[in-house]
């Protein structure tokens, strides 16, 4: 078989029992340490939120498969707690009172810093005013370590790059939640893997639609193979003006970017 990039993912869900908001805290199992491993991928807690990850997928067919085989098991998971997944939902904002009811781990951030694909520095960590807020992310990964001789830190930052002209201007159209920004999703958000970069800017928008899912990774997989063509991305619309459109959340720019560069969005 051909080697081709290899697209993997690790999104985040919100929870809910009888349609009320509620926390994964004690129903899940597994760490950012030590996940719980599925047969194609792994679950695990993190804060309120059900996070999990698939093994890397080589086509569309199979990443789609990966994602609905593990939010099953995700779903066998809650059902006997009488929870449920809840579809499309990026950023909830829980009380005090509620966040103190789901016990110490409700106000724990574990992750590790992420970086700017543009400037190559490390991320603030996130603070949003309101500190009852809580999102969702639907991270992307992109493997390209057995393809060629060394994994690099400059490739890294240019696929994230692409991966801000072709993921992160149509999530701008696509996304319809804005609060998340407010502590993640950010232009080139992202970290340096051994394998490749995890590009952090999307939420988990893209996870329950087939449409959507064959989106996300055709084109992570598209800002690998693609990276040649950043220069002309750049001469047609700037860094500088991409990350702009992103991190203000500028639907007007982001639909004339998406034209002009010839930019698919749903």
């Amino acid at each position: 078989m051909t080697k081709t990039v290899l697209i993997g993912s690790d999104p985040e869900l919100f929870v809910a029992k009888q349609g009320v908001i509620s926390s994964a805290i004690g129903l899940v199992g597994g760490s950012k340490e030590a996940p719980r491993p599925t047969e194609f991928g792994a679950l695990q807690e993190d804060n309120v939120l059900l996070e999990f990850n698939i093994l890397p997928a080589a086509s569309v067919e199979e990443f789609k498969h990966h994602i609905k085989a593990v939010l099953k098991d995700a779903q066998d998971t809650l059902t006997p707690f009488q929870m449920e997944l809840v579809a499309s939902l990026s950023s909830h904002s829980y009380s005090v009172e509620d966040l103190d009811s789901f016990g110490e781990a409700a106000w724990v951030f574990g992750c590790d810093p992420d970086f700017n694909g543009w400037t190559g520095e490390m991320n603030e960590r996130p603070c949003a005013e309101d500190i009852g807020l809580r999102t969702a992310g639907g991270h992307l990964h992109i493997g390209y370590s057995h393809l060629v001789d060394k994994v690099s830190r400059k490739l890294n930052n240019e696929i994230i790059q692409m991966c801000d002209y072709l993921l992160g201007l149509p999530s701008i159209l696509m996304d319809k939640d804005d609060r998340r920004r407010e502590l993640y999703g950010k232009s080139g958000a992202m970290r340096h893997k051994k394998y490749g970069p995890e590009y952090r800017t999307l939420s988990n928008f893209w996870l329950f639609s087939d449409e959507l899912l064959a989106w996300a990774y055709e084109n992570a997989k598209a800002s690998y193979e693609r990276v040649s063509e950043l220069e002309v991305f750049k001469s047609i619309i700037s860094g500088d003006e991409v990350q702009r459109i992103i991190n203000q959340g500028d639907k007007v720019a982001a639909k004339a970017a998406c034209q002009s560069l010839g930019v698919a969005y749903a």
